[in-house]
């Protein structure tokens, strides 16, 4: 027997005495397996970067087992690793992000060498375990970053070892650069500028721009000078400190775009003079207008940028007329703009978009009540189509109404757009007009009824016209009223009954309200599907699983047909009882080896049980 034990292991021990352990396989201390343990050997945690390891008992937390714990000790770690388990690089060497712990390559140089590390520092970080830190990090000098502290901090350059600091500052002047950004290119140290600074550190506005500034996005503003209002050449250049342009004469501001009194609308050939209607402008101002736009001082009822035109109101422009225009004679509730527009030239009146007449004092047809705070003069009568006469026929717009905005309803309908149903009726679903409610006088309160139909019922009464009984309620039909089914809730299916008040019964129920058992069952019960129980039938046998030589996991299913409520399970182990409950799993342990056992359930319900056949 021994030799068998040791055979069984070969593979972990040196040589068929089993006397020790493989190099590799020493986690735990060698013990030589006997009857009834194999004590094997268990493989040392080295991370595939050795081929031995030694046991040091000192290490196991738990030595007397073969499981827990352990005292392997890793040795001649390979692959630039160390450490008890070779877990971790040695120094000068780092483990890359993601690089698994058992590749051979996991260990990678730190090339902590360049002009940016400080001197002697050749180790770094060795993992990522810690989030605060990067794997592989050297220890840069003061002005210099990256892995390998190769690169200048931002607002640095000149990466060189002569530098204590690694690099020297940029001196970006930052109103000059984008985004204020203090960084610039790493040897030569030119700064990035906005698009129109120039120099080394961002600090001059570029030809054709000025005031540097640094709440400019693009750092100077333009010289903007107007090219019709300066001198030949100098478009594009101004003072770089306050911007002026170079005018032409006659010509000021900044930018050189103004004109001087008594001209407007700076052109290449110089501004131009006002034009001011004569008739339309007080004499004493003919000769001034607007700088910019040109626009003349009116008289009183004239407007225009020239003084040419008449005010809305008014017509006839005259140089003879003090006013220059002459009032309309228009109703103001039915003109647009509510000031009596007419047309300019021969008074004609102007009327709103609903408004006819020559005065534009009428409504026109399908509208009504003129009034002079509605943009459109009047209201459109807006009847309802399918309560008003001829609404199935003509146009919305086209339905009239009376001066009071009445429309012509049809009958049974009311409302002034005849838009309402008058009382005992409701909107035809399919055609013109109203249709009667037709509410059963037995069972509605009162006889209207809601726009699709629907009459207020009494209790306990449904029905588009309440003329049945709702849900849990019968007899309106054949006694006027409704009573309850009172359905026994542990015998029916649902509260609902038939108009003879029977109601719907589980199985094993009988009765008009389902209260009671059925021959040969007994015990009604709500939570029962079968309302009561009967003796159960079909009880399939129980299916055996062997767990080990000495316990066996019996389970079964319900019976077929369980005709009721399942008090409990019996299984019988050869026809002893070694089971009673409502589980449907049963370990049977403490068997004997090479033994033949036979088991059957027996399910009892409150009246009767059923057996299953037996199950080798």
């Amino acid at each position: 027997m021994p030799s068998q034990i040791c055979h069984q292991f070969l593979i972990h021990c040196f040589i068929f005495q089993c006397n020790r352990c493989k190099p590799l396989y020493n986690k735990k201390q060698f013990r030589r397996g006997d009857q009834d343990n194999s004590y094997p050997c268990v493989k040392c945690e080295c991370n595939e970067h050795a081929i031995s390891c030694i046991y040091n008992q000192s290490l196991d937390s738990s030595p007397d087992s073969r499981t827990q714990g352990g005292g392997g000790v890793c040795i001649d770690c390979r692959h630039n690793t160390t450490g008890r388990y070779c877990g971790v690089c040695k120094e000068r060497f780092y483990r890359e992000p993601g690089k698994s712990l058992n590749s051979s390559d996991v260990c990678s140089p730190c090339g902590c060498e360049g002009p940016g590390v400080q001197s002697g520092k050749l180790d770094c970080v060795k993992d990522d375990s810690d989030s605060n830190v990067i794997a592989g990090q050297c220890d840069c000098k003061a002005n210099t970053s990256g892995r390998q502290c190769d690169v200048c901090k931002d607002g640095f350059f000149d990466l060189k070892a002569s530098h204590a600091t690694g690099c020297i500052s940029c001196g970006c002047v930052l109103d000059g650069t984008k985004n204020r950004n203090i960084s610039c290119h790493a040897t030569s140290g030119q700064c990035d500028c906005k698009d129109r600074v120039t120099g080394a550190k961002c600090n001059t506005c570029k030809s054709g721009f000025w005031g540097l500034s640094g709440r400019e996005p693009l750092g100077c503003k333009t010289c903007d000078c107007d090219p019709f209002g300066t001198t030949a050449g100098n478009v594009d250049t101004c003072n770089s400190v306050t911007g002026q342009c170079s005018c032409k004469p006659g010509v000021i501001g900044r930018k050189c775009d103004a004109c001087r009194d008594g001209f407007h609308s700076l052109t290449p050939n110089g501004c131009t003079t006002c034009n001011c209607s004569v008739a339309g402008t007080p004499p004493s101002l003919l000769d001034k207008c607007d700088k910019t736009t040109g626009s003349c001082d009116c008289k009183l009822n004239v407007e225009g940028n020239n003084c040419d035109q008449c005010k809305t109101g008014f017509y006839n422009l005259s140089q003879s007329n003090p006013q220059g225009c002459t009032q309309c004679v228009c109703d103001t509730k039915g003109t647009v703009g509510g000031s009596g527009q007419c047309e300019e030239q021969s008074g004609n009146c102007t009327c709103k978009p609903l408004v006819t007449g020559q005065r534009c004092n009428q409504c026109k047809l399908g509208t009504f009540g003129l009034n002079q705070s509605d943009p459109s003069g009047c209201q459109p009568c807006n009847c309802f189509p399918k309560g008003t006469q001829d609404g199935n026929r003509k146009r919305p717009d086209e339905l009239q109404c009376s001066s009071n905005g009445q429309c012509f309803c049809l009958t049974s309908v009311s409302g002034l757009r005849c838009d309402s149903c008058v009382a005992e009726y409701y909107w035809n679903p399919t055609g013109q007009g109203c249709t009667q409610c037709l509410c059963n006088s037995d069972g509605s309160v009162g006889r209207n009824c809601n726009d699709t139909g629907q009459c207020t019922c009494n209790a306990n009464i449904g029905g588009l016209r309440c003329d049945k009984c709702v849900d849990g309620y019968y007899g309106f039909v054949t006694i006027g009223t409704c009573i309850p089914c009172n359905c026994n809730t542990s015998g029916s299916l649902e509260n609902k009954c038939l108009e003879s008040g029977q109601c719907s019964c589980k199985d094993n129920v009988e009765g008009p309200q389902c209260d009671r058992c059925k021959n040969g069952t007994i015990n009604l019960q709500q939570n029962n599907k079968y309302g009561c129980s009967g003796a159960p039938s079909e009880q399939p046998a129980p299916f055996v699983t062997v767990l080990s030589s000495r316990v066996m996991m019996l389970t079964w299913s319900p019976p077929d047909n369980p005709n009721g409520v399942i008090l409990r399970y019996e299984l019988y182990r050869n026809g002893s009882l070694v089971y009673s409950g409502l589980d449907q799993a049963f370990n049977d342990s403490s068997l004997t080896p090479d033994t033949v056992y036979y088991y059957h359930i027996i399910t009892y319900t409150e009246s009767g049980h059923t057996r299953s056949f037996g199950r080798r």
